[in-house]
């Protein structure tokens, strides 16, 4: 429930990651909640580039994100200000963080992330996104990705649509996750920041996360969260976290995971995973 109205509630937010069967983990989460607990912001990336390099990505374009977000975050109306502008200012100085590390190291050349940004004020929602991490809304049962995909998947499964393509043969296909539009110290691609704040309503749930929770299906991450849907949002994490481990996929990615919903205990924290 990310809803505040008359009630004021408090924002309950609680994030996982693993290393999935990878030998290293390239996901990186943080969140901060001000000391008004009125607003929030959650930064996710998922690394590319190896072993160092994708470690090295996702934390510059995380840590620098959330840097540019978090000053000022105490007052919900200055973060609110010019906030479509902020976030991509943010996305901006992460890009240019990561393309000098890498001509400092050029060890490192190629290296890259995803990004995923979000704030909630009030009961609106603003987001920035780079790449396929997705953001869910789970609303009366439904599951549905607000931000955009900027990965080959959305235009295969647009031929499955057209009868161009069978279903396996867009799911196994080998560019199904190559990135159209990431951080990687150039001009972005593509990039989604809505013009307009996403209202939010009562009992609504939010996850953000890397594209290896997506190792599970939509109706599987519905079921799932169907289970929970009342419960705090660690053990929301949790049964995700459960569900996509149980699977034991031997391709299993590194996965990263964080929930946003409302609660009436919750005190200002900050959390970096």
């Amino acid at each position: 429930m990310l809803s505040f109205f008359k009630t004021k509630r408090n924002l309950d937010i609680s994030s996982k990651i693993n290393r999935g069967a990878r030998d290293y983990q390239e996901d990186a989460v943080e969140y901060y909640i001000p000391e008004d607990r009125h607003s929030a912001v959650v930064v996710l990336a998922d690394g590319l580039g190896g072993h160092a390099a994708g470690h090295v990505a996702s934390s510059i374009v995380s840590d620098k994100v959330m840097q540019a977000l978090k000053p000022g975050a105490s007052d919900s109306k200055d973060l609110q200000k010019n906030l479509r502008k902020k976030l991509k200012m943010a996305a901006d100085k992460a890009n240019e963080h990561v393309r000098m590390h890498m001509e400092a190291n050029p060890e490192t050349e190629g290296m890259g992330s995803t990004l995923l940004a979000t704030v909630i004020i009030s009961n609106y929602l603003y987001w920035i996104s780079i790449g396929d991490s997705p953001l869910y809304l789970f609303r009366k049962g439904a599951l549905k990705q607000l931000n955009q995909d900027h990965s080959m998947a959305p235009k295969l499964d647009a031929l499955v649509r057209k009868g161009s393509l069978t279903k396996e043969a867009a799911l196994n296909h080998p560019m199904r996750n190559s990135l159209l539009s990431v951080v990687v110290g150039d001009s972005f691609k593509q990039v989604d920041c809505p013009r307009k704040a996403f209202k939010l309503a009562k009992e609504d749930l939010l996850i953000a996360a890397s594209d290896g929770l997506q190792f599970l299906s939509d109706e599987e991450i519905e079921q799932t969260l169907e289970r929970v849907n009342d419960k705090s949002s660690e053990k929301i994490v949790s049964a995700l976290m459960k569900a996509v481990l149980h699977k034991k996929s031997p391709y299993q990615d590194n996965i990263a995971i964080c929930v946003l919903r409302a609660d009436d205990c919750m005190n200002g924290v900050s959390h970096t995973h």
